[in-house]
């Protein structure tokens, strides 16, 4: 399905970016934008204004009624169901930025090793 995708804020990749230097991460570009990979599989990125992260069901609960947050969706119809969309109010306070990254950090590097496509 091709699409255009939104370009990429610069301010948020920068943001993301300083918040990943800690981690051990593989980073691409997906969607146009800076996307962050632990042991080949996706963990964070940037799309368009919004940065999104890989979290466990649990913590998909939490941010969804503690926050708002909503499932990362970067075509219509096509949710990426273990994926949100961080909201501004949880991305301007650092430390509790901090800690929900590293909470999708560690669900993430949890997981078996991607195997590489040939």
């Amino acid at each position: 399905m091709k699409g255009t995708f939104p370009k990429a804020s610069k301010q948020k990749g920068e943001l993301l970016a300083a918040h990943m230097a800690k981690f051990n991460l593989d980073k691409r570009t997906m969607f146009g934008a800076p996307v962050y990979f632990v042991k080949g599989n996706m963990f964070t990125g940037i799309f368009g204004e919004q940065v999104f992260s890989r979290f466990s069901v649990r913590d998909r609960e939490e941010l969804a009624k503690d926050f708002q947050a909503v499932t990362f969706e970067p075509v219509k119809g096509r949710k990426m169901m273990e994926y949100m969309v961080l909201p501004e109010s949880l991305i301007s306070d650092n430390d509790e930025f901090d800690a929900w990254l590293g909470r999708s950090f560690a669900y993430v590097n949890a997981l078996p090793q991607k195997k590489a496509k040939k």
